[in-house]
């Protein structure tokens, strides 16, 4: 029991970093596809706009969980 407590709690750890490590991992893809700034190579973005968009999704996800009332029994 405890093994899997422990492994769904490091999962709900690693859930906001997903988005960074799918960045790295599919950098030239995001940085000449998915790179909203590509028609302005002098700001030099390399999809890190795409980055942001991403992390503030996992983070809107989870905010509802956050800002739930605890009510007392």
């Amino acid at each position: 029991m405890r093994k899997y407590l422990f492994i769904v709690s490091f999962m709900m750890l690693l859930k906001p970093i997903v988005p960074v490590f799918q960045y790295v991992i599919n950098y030239e893809y995001i940085s000449e596809v998915l790179c909203i700034n590509k028609e302005k190579p002098e700001m030099h973005c390399n999809g890190k706009c795409h980055l942001m968009q991403e992390l503030a999704k996992a983070s809107e996800d989870e905010k509802p969980l956050s800002e739930k009332k605890i009510t007392p029994f």
